[in-house]
């Protein structure tokens, strides 16, 4: 684990301040939530916070949803003093989303999502959840298009919560490919538009005036400095 070797941001942290307080100190306790209940630990790890891992795609009803999110709570409060929140961006292969289905089970995945977001009053992340909706069965608008996966939902929920606050929401469509695509429009010769694949690819092409941007970059933890450049000039104030 390259977080631990010299340099890495756990170098600090010995066996000692993961093990159980009171018992050997070269251990880690490995636990589930419900198991942690009424302990407490210098440092927790919570790793799997992917949607659709937690909270289960299995986790259907509103009371299930909650358990979820009082568990949650739980794991974040065994801390003293660190917690890290451990969740990937391109494990999220389409083959596993599959598995959950995209029919009842997506759409719940989805939802439960929304318990996390930012909180935003524009109804951005509103937007996105009733795109996918409207998107995730095959042949959506009658013309044979591909259904939106739930990696690229996951993706582009992931992509506009990485958007400073004072970012204005983008439209919110779907592309006949099965990627979403979020495009800030200002006029015939000021607009952005990003088109998120399942696999976490950002192409985008923006009209700048005269000036044509367009090209590809992967989606990891950050906006990629490229894109959120060009949405900053196409929001700028026209002189």
């Amino acid at each position: 684990m390259t977080a631990t070797k010299k340099g890495g941001v756990l170098e600090p942290y010995t066996l000692e301040i993961f093990g159980n307080q009171g018992k050997s100190p070269d251990q880690i306790n490995l636990m589930t939530l419900h198991s942690s209940k009424g302990l407490e630990f210098q440092a927790v790890i919570m790793p799997g916070l992917e949607a659709g891992v937690f909270p289960s795609t299995y986790d259907r009803t509103k009371e299930q949803l909650e358990e979820a999110t009082r568990l949650f709570y739980v794991g974040v409060t065994r801390a003293k003093e660190l917690v890290y929140l451990l969740y990937g961006f391109k494990e999220i292969s389409a083959d596993h989303c599959d598995s959950g289905g995209n029919g009842e089970h997506g759409a719940i995945a989805a939802r439960s999502v929304a318990g996390f977001e930012s909180p935003r009053e524009d109804g951005m992340f509103e937007e996105l959840l009733k795109t996918f909706e409207e998107c995730r069965e095959p042949n959506w608008d009658g013309y044979g298009p591909q259904p939106v996966q739930e990696a690229a939902y996951y993706l582009t929920h992931q992509f506009l919560a990485a958007l400073p606050p004072s970012t204005p929401a983008p439209s919110i469509g779907a592309e006949p490919d099965g990627h979403l695509t979020v495009e800030w429009y200002r006029s015939p010769e000021r607009s952005l538009s990003v088109s998120i694949s399942p696999d976490g690819d950002l192409h985008y092409a923006a009209l700048l005036g005269t000036e044509r941007i367009c090209g590809t970059e992967s989606f990891g933890a950050r906006m990629p400095r490229v894109v959120a450049d060009l949405i900053k000039r196409v929001e700028e104030t026209q002189c």
